[in-house]
């Protein structure tokens, strides 16, 4: 190995806040199981990926609702390796309260979080930032892209444009007036067939990935109702962006991503993956693609 990739690999055992494991080795990049502070003293766990032939740039992504970052590593839809061999170094991290994370379920936290992944990434020496995520994460890449002026270039895949769309949405109501907490809860039943109940606001609850209690969930939808996290409220706020949906998806209306895109500056796109659903089951070629192109072309 040469002195140059000694030197590189010596930096990165340097500025993580802390690695967990020994790092695996590819042809192009090698990882690392990480582990950093979010807000409130959560502990966030994720992977970084640090390309041999690093080009400057990072990238960030953002799991979605009761998912994962494994999800974007995975032998089925391996984003992470695909962005690491094109030299872009890569974070990406379970949200709290979601599989291996601590803390507690919250909106703000979460943006903060978000945030705070990214000067975690910067300490792997990249100058220049980009975030992609999907669903939650998706609304969360909108949100730190309008907020945080590191991030230059964004991927939100199947991002609704607020919760109270997502909840009208799931249940097939138009929902005229403001949801309420009932229909909140209705709308989680409904996508993951639980039996959430407000009698049992206490009572923690797993499902999914996410392991959080009622209260917290209903703190989390009371916020989801302030402007500064509804990225429908921020998209005009961002710009190189590009928004991916499936035209089947039961769980987003692809028209959130018409109407973010609609508000979005130049340079932007919309991109519709025709017969997709929620997640890329049985698309997952073409989800690979339109993300990694994006980040190849403007960024």
């Amino acid at each position: 190995m040469s002195p140059k990739m000694f030197a590189l690999l010596a930096l990165v055992v340097l500025l993580l806040p802390v690695v967990r494991g020994d790092p695996f080795y590819s042809e192009q990049f090698i990882y690392e199981d990480v582990t950093f502070e979010g807000a409130e003293g959560a502990e966030l766990v994720g992977r970084a990926f640090i390309p041999y032939e690093q080009n400057g740039k990072g990238i960030v992504l953002y799991h979605g609702f009761s998912g994962s970052c494994e999800g974007f590593y995975s032998d089925r839809l391996p984003i992470a390796q695909s962005l690491a061999n094109m030299g872009y170094t890569v974070l990406t991290y379970d949200h709290r309260a979601h599989d291996q994370s601590t803390g507690t379920f919250d909106f703000e936290y979460l943006v903060d979080d978000a945030i705070s992944a990214i000067t975690v990434l910067q300490s792997y020496g990249v100058d220049r930032i980009g975030v992609m995520g999907h669903s939650m994460g998706g609304m969360i890449a909108v949100l730190v892209s309008a907020y945080d002026p590191r991030v230059e270039c964004t991927v939100a895949w199947a991002a609704p444009k607020s919760i109270n769309s997502a909840i009208a949405w799931i249940l097939g109501s138009a929902l005229r007036a403001e949801p309420t907490e009932e229909d909140f809860l209705m709308a989680i039943n409904k996508a993951y067939g639980t039996d959430l109940a407000m009698e049992r606001l206490s009572v923690p609850v797993n499902f999914g990935n996410l392991h959080t209690t009622i209260n917290d969930l209903l703190h989390f939808f009371a916020q989801s109702q302030l402007p500064e996290y509804k990225p429908i409220a921020q998209a005009e706020k961002t710009d190189c962006i590009r928004f991916v949906h499936g035209t089947a998806d039961d769980t987003v209306n692809p028209q959130d991503s018409v109407d973010m895109y609609n508000l979005a500056q130049n340079p932007k796109d919309m991109l519709f993956i025709e017969g997709a659903s929620h997640g890329a089951d049985g698309h997952e070629a073409e989800f690979l693609d339109a993300i990694v192109s994006w980040f190849a072309l403007q960024f």
